[in-house]
């Protein structure tokens, strides 16, 4: 009834309306369509700082950086995190007035435990009672910032992700292919799927999945940054 004045937000996620509606083709006529992208850095570091200013508090601004880089641009990691460590902050036995590193990691680890099944069971798929160069290459599909990514650009940051980490063989370059490949299969958690007439380049099936993978990343003192340095 057009002549009562109600609103109606429908959000939902998907590639496009069309994903979102092609069942309804009727709908398209009624309703307005708003696609939201990634949230830009400054509004990333916005919610950590409005966060922290309702409590006085103040926060380590590398920090802060790292916070908006392992969100990929996801409100709800970043709401996670900084909830988890002003609990953190609020257990400690003297009252900080500025969150750090310390804060920061110990509130990333319970982030992860908390993070939505949805998002974990993916992850876990992949990488659990697996070798462990799987969980190396996951996380090279989740460097920098692009959301499409080629065999060789991950594979790029697969070789410094290992320069990182204690002792890890380096993967041929055949065999991370494969991994990288199989990433794809439903055992693995559908992780990745192929971009439509791009050989070789890949997106997250799951978008927001690439946050979480960067937070355990984080986790084990790896930052994915896309940074373009050769490994030592």
């Amino acid at each position: 009834d057009q002549g009562i004045g109600l609103k109606f937000f429908i959000t939902g996620v998907g590639e496009s309306c069309d994903e979102l509606l092609g069942a309804h083709q009727s709908a398209h006529r009624q309703l307005a369509t708003i696609e939201l992208q990634r949230l830009p850095w400054e509004a990333r570091r916005e919610i950590v700082d409005d966060a922290l200013g309702a409590f006085d508090l103040n926060i380590d601004d590398n920090v802060n950086w790292r916070i908006a880089i392992i969100s990929d641009g996801f409100p709800y990691y970043i709401h996670l995190i900084v909830e988890k460590m002003l609990w953190e902050a609020f257990a400690a036995k003297d009252a900080p007035t500025t969150l750090s590193w310390e804060h920061f990691y110990a509130g990333l680890r319970v982030a992860i435990e908390e993070t939505n099944a949805a998002l974990r069971r993916p992850y876990e798929k992949a990488v659990l009672q697996r070798a462990p160069e799987y969980e190396d290459v996951v996380w090279a599909t989740a460097d920098g910032d692009d959301l499409f990514r080629s065999l060789s650009d991950m594979h790029y940051s697969y070789r410094r992700i290992i320069g990182k980490r204690d002792a890890r063989p380096e993967l041929v370059a055949a065999r991370f292919k494969d991994i990288v490949r199989s990433l794809k299969n439903p055992a693995l958690g559908q992780i990745l799927q192929p971009i439509p007439k791009r050989p070789g380049w890949y997106e997250y099936k799951e978008k927001m999945l690439r946050g979480f993978v960067r937070m355990q990343a984080e986790a084990n003192r790896v930052e994915l940054t896309g940074e373009r340095e050769a490994p030592k």
